[in-house]
């Protein structure tokens, strides 16, 4: 097994997972195993998405966090790269869709800029 993702996350993980119908609890080897739908999502993200669900993504990902929290790198700029990337993957229009369809909130850079320059 490959050592990504944080320990404090992965009970989270592993329930979603279940609870979703992607993998169950082999019986007879106490392993998880992916279900008919669990390998049917698997491929489409790695068909369509294969550079951003890709196990060296995310370690840079981890990193990157990892930098955000010692506040040696801003988060501004990882969300960025993770736009830009999701725009030339998807086209900017259905990206935006997308996100507004989920109801995701965009970061305030003039806010946390004015707050910074408070200090």
């Amino acid at each position: 097994m490959k050592k990504i993702g944080r320990p404090s996350t992965y009970a989270k993980i592993i329930g979603t997972i279940i609870k979703r119908g992607y993998v169950k609890e082999s019986k007879f080897i106490k392993k998880l195993v992916p279900t008919k739908l669990g390998s049917q999502v698997y491929m489409y993200l790695t068909e369509k998405f294969g550079t951003l669900v890709s196990e060296e993504r995310t370690r840079r990902l981890e990193e990157d966090m990892d930098l955000i929290e010692r506040g040696e790198k801003e988060y501004t700029s990882v969300i960025d790269e993770l736009y830009e990337e999701l725009t030339k993957m998807i086209g900017r229009k259905k990206l935006i869709i997308g996100l507004i369809h989920m109801k995701v909130k965009f970061p305030d850079k003039k806010a946390k800029f004015r707050e910074r320059q408070k200090n």
